[in-house]
């Protein structure tokens, strides 16, 4: 529907301009020359935009050889740092376990010496200091250490014991001394500055559930500022403290439920789920002050009595610096790693350079550049001896992860990448060099297809011209024939005539007459008809009898002609057929015309707050008459799935108020495609029934904006939809067929079923249409014979306005670079309707000419006409100061001497002309046809062949004809259609 693009309003009609300027053909020429400008600039801007992908290729293929080579050199480096990590983690999970053991052996050997638990905790061991550091040589351990557990209610007896062994093995006498004198101490760090007091309740502030004092006993050093210090004090030793007395708690209860036997292994200290150190556990990483603030991870073995294996009496606390643990664990030359030792709480990192490890400080400290291959091992797991009702881990869990930094990659980096994107580099540049030999090539196989897209065009231009030109007198004779034919049997139009036939069956005809009176100013005749009372029971339709008496003399003398009225019906049907005919071949000339434009994506639609009932209504009633005529029986319905109405009118106004957001026409379109389909492939007797039913959206709907035609804004809300459903009983479909119904050029059994034809391009471009206004079309069929149904869905919006229509003034006329002066005129005063017009016909053919005139003579319209642009120019010329100039001229394209653009210019601008009405007349429909038409000055545009309705409707709705009682409200919808 080319045609559509006319129903634009120009500015020179409802709008008129308050300035125009002169030049108009030089204007034109520049417009030309500007345009092959444009396209030269396009393809250098394409060429200019190739090599610039060219070099961006370049650069992103260099940085790919670059990054594939350097991802090979980071793959070796990633290799080295995987086995190096390895070597080192298995050694420092070696290291640990010696020193494990170191303590472990510590507590065996205190047990044996003194074996009893009433002996604990007054326990002297003189040889702990020399048995402690050769167990550390051997170990490579640097502090371990001998704690006691002390009942608080012991306290005292237990201080006396300490200071008479300190003085018995010889230790300066300010051992264990503070402020307030000899005995076991604390610190309160919740205090600044910290302060020591004397601990004696064994109270502590991490609030430990086991009330239990372990004071430093004895170290591998001997004196010590530590000694008596309270370890249980404080939180990260005191919880490994726990720890072993919850695993002791446990043992003793698993061992009670035991059997003998059961139990005798447990003694023995060989049950089988029993760990070496039996109980021991690590505490948190923590800042040894004893070896001068460094970072240490400490483990407590426990000390089991041999002759009561079941009771901790005290613990081995074996430090382990991690700065020592590190020591000899990488190769001299080995720089970038870092290793990060963690527990559940804390992290402390260590960076390894030349083989030797240095604190970084607490917390991971990277680069962040490779971190991404972190190499992790447990070195002291998290053993559960016994189950727990929480299912949680009562030791400590102690992580050494290495992690490879950006200075160990650097080792591994050499040239390579580099030279290959160097070399990667010049080849696109030869590549770029190809290019503009290849451009050669590429611009005349270009050109070659420009040639042949503009000989398509220019063959869909004439095949357009030269179909619709002829059909326009077709068309026209047609109408003009029907029209005079209808005057003639007394009736005032051809749709009066039409529904008489329709209302009167074809028996009643049989053997009466009609009469055409003489009167040569309408043609065949004109006057009345007398109709007599025949035997039709239908008294308001009667059918007149006369005597059938005529001859050749009487019609050669013009007097009254006597016809038999089945052959008057004949005649008349026979002309309708034609017309239908010749209208189908230009429905199939639009068909292709949209076909093309939906399959580049270029259909446009312009969009209104569309009364989706009222246009859903007027459609469907269009096709009332033409259902008669086949005996089809036509139903509507409006409203909801549980209750209809046969009108809109009768819609609830909450229902009826809601619109479509969308093209009316293409709307249009599409319900006309699924009513004449419907009509078509029902045969007589069957029926179709069209239902418009509003389906509410369920949920809440979001406030939407959007942009209708001509720049108005609309806020709308989506209130649901309306499922249009056009139901027959025709021929129906298979499966098969219902599938393929919609794709482009599908016709079922043509031949058979089909009568008229048709490009086959119907619903695949309705189907185009809907889609584009947001909605679905779908068909369903029970079968062949069964009937179709096909459903439309759209969205229903509950819109208002958000802006008032603006104003505003169109230059038709540009000037040149040379122009010095812009010349304005006034707009002319609004004038009245007319009821009467005189136009001006002009065209080429000079049947097209004759036929419109004498059409619009009788609808009683002053004509003249013109062959060409350049006698329209005479034309207009001679009446200006006269009292009645021309109200419209009906300006034909395609024109000898001056054609229809060139004359719509130069009334604008040479004549300066603005007020007169140009509607331009063509055959040629494509879209820049249309546009170059109304930029030249038309204020609107007609295809061929002209309707007489929509060319009155559109005089109308322009406001130069006064409304016409007969003109339907149908045919001014349909302006837009043009």
């Amino acid at each position: 529907d080319e045609d559509r693009s006319t129903s634009k309003k120009s500015s020179l009609g409802s709008k008129i301009p308050v300035a125009v300027k002169s030049h108009w053909g030089q204007y034109w020429h520049k417009q030309n020359g500007q345009k092959s400008k444009r396209k030269i600039t396009a393809l250098w801007a394409i060429r200019i935009f190739f090599i610039f992908v060219m070099i961006l290729l370049c650069a992103l293929l260099g940085y790919l050889a670059y990054t594939l080579l350097n991802e090979q050199e980071i793959k070796m480096a990633r290799t080295q740092f995987e086995s190096i990590a390895t070597r080192a983690m298995i050694q420092a999970k070696e290291d640990l376990r010696s020193r494990v053991w170191a303590g472990i052996t510590l507590s065996n050997m205190v047990s044996e010496l003194y074996p009893n638990a009433e002996q604990w905790p007054f326990i002297e061991w003189q040889g702990f200091e020399t048995a402690a550091r050769n167990i550390l040589e051997t170990s490579h351990g640097e502090d371990v250490g001998f704690v006691p557990f002390v009942d608080p209610n012991n306290l005292t007896e237990f201080e006396d014991f300490a200071q008479n062994l300190y003085q018995l093995i010889g230790l300066p006498n300010n051992t264990a001394v503070k402020e307030w004198g000899f005995g076991v101490w604390a610190r309160d760090k919740t205090v600044d500055p910290v302060r020591i007091y004397h601990d004696t309740t064994a109270e502590t502030p991490y609030n430990s559930p086991y009330n239990v004092i372990a004071p430093i006993l004895r170290t591998d050093e001997g004196f010590h500022k530590v000694l008596l210090f309270n370890v249980h004090s404080q939180a990260f030793t005191g919880n490994a403290i726990d720890s072993i007395l919850t695993c002791s708690e446990r043992r003793r209860n698993q061992y009670q439920a035991e059997t003998d036997a059961e139990k005798d292994t447990l003694l023995a200290g060989r049950y089988p789920t029993m760990p070496p150190n039996q109980c021991g556990a690590f505490t948190d990483i923590f800042r040894n002050n004893k070896l001068g603030g460094r970072w240490t991870v400490g483990n407590f073995n426990p000390i089991y009595p041999r002759n009561d294996p079941l009771k901790v009496v005290g613990y081995i606390p074996a430090m382990t610096p991690l700065d020592n643990l590190l020591e000899n664990m990488f190769p001299s030359q080995v720089t970038g790693i870092t290793a990060v030792f963690e527990t559940d709480t804390r992290t402390v990192s260590f960076a390894i350079e030349n083989g030797n490890a240095q604190l970084l400080g607490e917390g991971v400290h990277i680069d962040h550049e490779h971190d991404d291959l972190p190499n992790t091992i447990e070195l002291a797991e998290p053993v559960e001896l016994f189950s727990t009702d929480d299912g949680s881990n009562i030791t400590k869990t102690l992580k050494l992860s290495l992690i490879c930094t950006h200075r160990f990659y650097e080792t591994y980096q050499t040239n390579g990448p580099i030279i290959a994107a160097v070399v990667v580099a010049c080849s696109i540049v030869l590549t770029i060099l190809v290019f503009f030999l290849y451009d050669f090539y590429v611009r005349r196989e270009f050109n070659a297809k420009q040639h042949l897209l503009e000989a398509r065009r220019q063959f869909m231009r004439f095949v357009s011209h030269e179909v619709r030109t002829p059909l326009n007198a077709v068309s026209m004779g047609l109408d003009l024939m029907q029209s005079e034919v209808a005057k003639s049997l007394g009736f005032d139009s051809p749709t009066t005539l039409r529904a008489s036939y329709d209302m009167v069956d074809d028996e009643a005809f049989e053997g009466s007459e009609r009469t055409l009176r003489s009167d040569p100013s309408v043609g065949f005749g004109g006057g009345s008809i007398s109709m007599p009372a025949t035997n039709n029971n239908n008294s308001n339709h009667r059918i007149p009898k006369v005597e059938s008496s005529s001859s050749l003399a009487s019609l050669e003398e013009m007097g009254d002609i006597k016809i038999s009225a089945m052959m008057a019906k004949s005649w008349f049907q026979l002309s309708q057929e034609i017309q239908g005919n010749a209208q189908g071949a230009v429905d199939i000339l639009n068909d292709l015309l949209n076909y093309d434009k939906i399959e580049q994506g270029k259909l446009i639609l312009s969009l209104e707050k569309v009364p989706i009932w009222d246009l859903v209504e007027k459609t469907v009633l269009e096709f009332k008459v033409p259902a008669s005529s086949k005996k089809v029986v036509l139903g509507v319905a409006f409203g909801e799935e549980t209750r209809t109405a046969p009108r809109a009118q009768y819609l609830s106004p909450d229902i009826r108020n809601l619109c479509v957001a969308g093209d009316p026409v293409r709307l249009s379109q599409v319900v006309r495609n699924l009513m004449s389909n419907a009509l078509k492939f029902t045969p007589s007797e069957g029926s179709i029934r069209v239902q418009a039913i509003y389906v509410p959206k369920t949920s809440d709907s979001a406030e939407e904006h959007f942009e209708l035609q001509e720049g108005h804004m609309f806020t709308g809300f989506h209130k649901g939809s309306l499922h249009i459903r056009v139901i027959d009983t025709g021929a129906g479909m298979s499966p098969d067929q219902v599938e393929r119904l919609f794709q482009d050029g599908v016709q079922f059994n043509a031949n058979e079923l089909q009568a008229g034809g048709g490009s086959g391009l119907g619903l695949y471009i309705a189907k185009g249409i809907v889609m584009q206004h947001k909605g679905t079309l779908q068909a369903s069929s029970d079968g062949l014979g069964q009937g179709t149904t096909f459903e439309m869905i759209l969205p229903l919006w509950d819109i208002t306005s958000d802006s008032n229509e603006e104003e505003y003034d169109v230059e038709l006329c540009l000037p040149t670079e040379d122009d010095a002066h812009t010349m304005t005129f006034t707009a002319p005063s609004i004038k009245l309707p007319k009821s009467k017009l005189k136009v001006l016909v002009v065209d080429d053919v000079k049947s097209n000419r004759k036929l419109l005139c004498r059409i619009l003579e009788n609808k009683g319209h002053e004509c003249h006409e013109a062959v060409d642009g350049e006698e329209c120019m005479t034309m207009i010329e001679a009446t200006e100061g006269e009292e009645t100039p021309y109200d419209s001229i009906l300006l034909d394209y395609e024109m000898p001497i001056m054609d229809g653009p060139t004359a719509a210019k130069e009334i604008r601008c040479t004549l300066l002309d603005d007020a007169i009405n140009i509607i331009g007349v063509t055959g040629n429909v494509l879209p820049e046809d249309v546009q170059f038409f109304e930029k030249c000055g038309a204020n609107a545009v007609l295809s061929k062949p002209v309707k007489i309705a929509e060319l009155t409707a559109l005089w109308e709705n322009q406001g130069i004809l006064e409304n016409s009682k007969s003109s339907t409200a149908d045919e001014r919808l349909r302006i837009h259609d043009v």
